[in-house]
């Protein structure tokens, strides 16, 4: 990927709107239609919290299991997705750059 932030969020963010998704390792984040996103911006975190249309996370281990975001957070070092009816998935940013890392 580019070193570029913006050109990675870009990258991420049109991956993500795809048919395939983006995918990262067993981690597959995936929107089929546009979202309406509520963006909260603190002094320590971003928070985008999605109320329609919300992207799914499908984690494949043995099994694959879906699942609703409710929100991502943004902090300093890392992230976290917030998905409805399971624990929340923290992520490393450095992980976006490693396609084979295992969530």
């Amino acid at each position: 990927m580019n070193d570029n932030p913006i050109a990675k969020i870009h990258s991420i963010i049109s991956q993500i709107m795809s048919e395939d998704g983006f995918q990262n390792g067993s981690l597959c984040i995936k929107c089929e239609n546009n979202l309406d996103v509520i963006l909260n911006v603190s002094e320590h975190e971003i928070k985008l919290i999605f109320n329609n249309n919300k992207p799914v996370v499908k984690i494949t281990k043995f099994v694959t299991l879906s699942f609703d975001i409710s929100a991502i957070v943004l902090g300093q070092d890392h992230g976290m997705i917030i998905v409805d009816k399971f624990p929340d998935v923290p992520f490393e940013y450095e992980w976006l750059n490693n396609e084979n890392h295992d969530a």
